[in-house]
């Protein structure tokens, strides 16, 4: 199993994430490439960016990491053509999680080895996000219903086409009718795809079904409210009444004393409320302003206001007339309506149990039941509009509750196109890999991110510039003559104690011919030899030099200074390399996105003449400070020697910045720990801060110096490294 390399101790982290990325690579044959990146992403040239694998990896990591970059290659594979994609958010959507499946299940032909890992894959998504996602469906935030609906087909057609029924799927049972109803039949079809053009077809049918399943929620929704409305016109209608009573029997007390007969029958009367100034001109402002209903054009008049008129006059026949009034209120009517239309649909609904049965599932899934319930309310609510008491009374309440005066079914054409622009609006993903993209990215942000370069970026690495021969001359004894009389017992020791050493009159040792011949009359016991090996082992060395602005005030007396001990040390035939680093301004925080300025001043293989003595001046752009990459383009180089004690002295005069602070951060922190690697592997790091106090990068392998005498320190330092025997 390729997740065993997980279990390996020997493998370190960084190697982990190169292991991964190599595999991915070799089984992606369709030119797809795997790099690190800050983010899990592809572009369009076919490469696969994957964060590092965390330090403490599981194999839930490797499983998403190894299937977020396989799944890529499958889209090549796959032949997915996007160009023919739709402009529409939501269809694009739609197809988007098509082409997942129809990529997935063309690279498994193929890639046989695949399907555990997609299992497991499926299986931990399903546990981590989805099936609290599937449970919580609910009609009542369609938004999000729409969307779960669509991940469950994923999940559904990739189960069979892995035959890993076994996974455990919960859904709730809103989703689970809504599917059986809409996508169920569509399941084979889905399966079998193995076009571009099948996949349109179907993301066009399963985003109209989507509309479907939107418009149903809100049909029901409009009958549930229209259900309970009547309720409330009817109390809102009372208190009016009472509020009418109220005032008219404050201000119109001589017409509360009419005739309760002629109440009676003006109250029968639709034309009632047009001879009521008759009864009494005076209070004729006052009725009018109480009769709203009429007023507006009420063909029935304003009952409530015949209420009014015979408050006053019995009790008995208030009681009489409110009743009345109750009978002729048209919303007492449409209260009666639905209890008996709902009757009525509820002997239709269970006549229609059977059918939707066989339709929907063969099975007898009690989950599969709750959408028989969801199909009658949908049959109801179909059924109400053909209904003729139903239909009146649901228009009725419509014209009161719309003063638009739009119709219902207007209305919710456009609650419908306003869910379906919301979902276009929305980043919420329709597929599985999304959500486990943004996943990944979300885990590389809570934790520390390592300081990382673009890969697509190329540094720029170069022979440093150079003068004439006559001022390359002139610094070098400039740098000699800052550098003193110590300069030329720079390698006096270490040169002394790298030399192996011969011991003559040894009992033991290589017989000595030469001295047996020449010495064959003297009693000394000399004809033995023995040679014992240099006490210090030979040395290569790198120096790197700070190329930033702020060196420009001594940059040229570092420079002389390094010429003189490059003379030195060539002397002594201690290999050495010098090389100069610098960046521009960078303005991502993610990882470094401007090419790094890298001069070589000199190589190993070249010797300290000619062009070498030439380009010992400082270059001609002085950038920002970035010391990892330096140390970085080093250490290899530096490795690749033959010499045992290998030693980097860095010289500069502040910490590495690189414009952006969270950058910077970064790479400070990555400077440390690459530190600390190389002296692991046995390299010497020296550091010499010209005014600033470097200890947390160096520790104390580290001086700090000023620009007048950083000569004479260098030259300490130096020769105390180069005489450290190892520990």
């Amino acid at each position: 199993m390729t997740i065993s390399i997980l279990h390996n101790k020997n493998v370190c982290p960084g190697t982990l994430t190169d292991t991964v990325h190599r595999l991915i690579s070799m089984i992606s044959n369709k030119n797809v490439t795997v790099k690190q990146g800050p983010s899990a992403c592809i572009d369009k040239n076919h490469t696969i960016y994957l964060p590092p694998l965390p330090k403490d990896a599981t194999e839930k990591d490797f499983i998403r990491y190894f299937h977020l970059g396989t799944h890529e290659q499958a889209h090549i594979y796959g032949g997915s053509d996007f160009e023919r994609a739709s402009t529409d958010p939501l269809l694009f959507k739609i197809e988007n999680a098509l082409e997942d499946i129809r990529c997935e299940e063309l690279q498994e032909k193929e890639y046989q080895g695949l399907k555990p890992y997609r299992v497991r894959f499926y299986q931990d998504a399903l546990e981590a996000h989805l099936n609290a996602e599937f449970m919580n469906a609910d009609p009542s935030n369609i938004h999000n219903f729409i969307l779960a609906i669509s991940k469950l087909i994923i999940i559904t057609v990739r189960m069979k086409q892995l035959n890993a029924m076994h996974l455990k799927v919960s859904v709730s049972d809103a989703l689970i009718n809504a599917y059986c109803k809409h996508v169920r039949d569509l399941e084979t079809r889905i399966i079998n795809m193995t076009s571009t053009d099948e996949m349109f077809e179907l993301a066009s049918l399963i985003y109209s079904r989507l509309k479907d399943i939107i418009r149903e929620e809100l049909k029901k929704k409009q009958t549930t409210q229209q259900k309970q409305s009547p309720k409330q016109e009817n109390k809102d209608d009372d208190q009016d009444s009472q509020d009418e009573e109220d005032t008219q029997t404050g201000d119109s007390s001589e017409e509360s004393e009419t005739d309760p007969e002629e109440s009676a029958g003006d109250q029968s009367d639709d034309s009632g409320d047009a001879e009521a100034p008759e009864e009494g001109e005076d209070s004729s402002e006052e009725e009018s302003e109480g009769s709203d209903s009429g007023d507006n054009g009420d063909p029935k008049g304003d009952d409530s206001a015949a209420d009014g008129d015979s408050s006053e006059g019995n009790p008995e026949d208030e009681e009489d007339n409110a009743l009345t009034g109750d009978s002729d209120n048209e919303n007492s009517g449409s209260n009666d309506a639905p209890d008996s239309g709902s009757d009525t649909d509820n002997d239709d609904s269970t006549d229609n149990d059977d059918s939707t049965d066989n339709d929907t599932d063969d099975s007898a899934d009690p989950v599969h039941e709750g959408s028989v319930d969801s199909d009658d309310e949908d049959k109801e609510a179909s059924d109400s509009s053909t209904d003729p008491d139903v239909s009146e009374d649901d228009e009725s309440r419509t014209d009161e509750t719309d003063g638009s005066g739009q119709s219902g079914s207007s209305e919710l054409e456009i609650d419908i196109s306003k869910i379906i622009d919301d979902l276009k609006d929305s980043d919420a993903p329709i597929d599985v890999m999304t959500k486990i993209i943004n996943d990944i990215n979300q885990d590389v942000k809570t934790r520390v991110l390592p300081y990382m370069v673009n890969p697509n970026l190329v540094d720029h690495i170069y022979p440093g510039r150079e003068t004439d021969d006559k001022t390359g001359i002139q610094i070098k004894e400039a740098g000699l003559s800052m550098l003193g009389p110590k300069g030329s017992q720079l390698t006096k020791i270490f040169i002394s104690q790298t030399k192996p050493l011969t011991r003559y009159n040894q009992l033991r040792g290589q017989f000595d011919v030469r001295a047996f011949a020449s010495d064959v009359n003297d009693s000394r016991d000399d004809l033995f030899t023995n040679q014992t090996g240099a006490k210090l082992d030979k040395a290569a060395i790198t120096f790197l030099m700070d190329n930033s602005s702020s060196m420009l005030g001594i940059i040229y007396h570092t420079y002389a200074l390094l010429s003189g001990v490059l003379y030195h040390l060539s002397k002594a035939c201690i290999p050495t390399e010098a090389i100069g680093y610098t960046i521009g301004d960078n303005k991502s925080d993610v990882w470094r996105d401007v090419p790094a300025q890298l001069s070589i001043i000199k190589e190993f293989k070249e010797s300290y003449s000619g062009k070498v003595l030439r380009r010992c001046i400082p270059p001609s752009y002085l950038g920002l400070t970035n010391d990892l990459d330096g140390m970085r383009f080093a250490v290899p180089r530096l490795w690749a020697r033959p010499e045992k004690k290998k030693v980097i002295i860095v010289m500069c005069d502040g910490k590495p910045y690189l414009g952006n602070a969270t950058l910077t951060d970064k790479m400070r922190q990555a400077y440390i720990e690459y530190i600390d690697i190389c002296r692991k592997a046995g390299i010497i790091v020296f550091g010499i801060g010209i005014g600033v106090d470097l200890t947390e990068f160096f520790g104390t392998d580290f001086v700090n110096v000023t620009d007048s005498n950083v000569g004479e320190v260098l030259l300490t330092k130096l020769t105390e490294i180069l005489n450290r025997r190892r520990a």
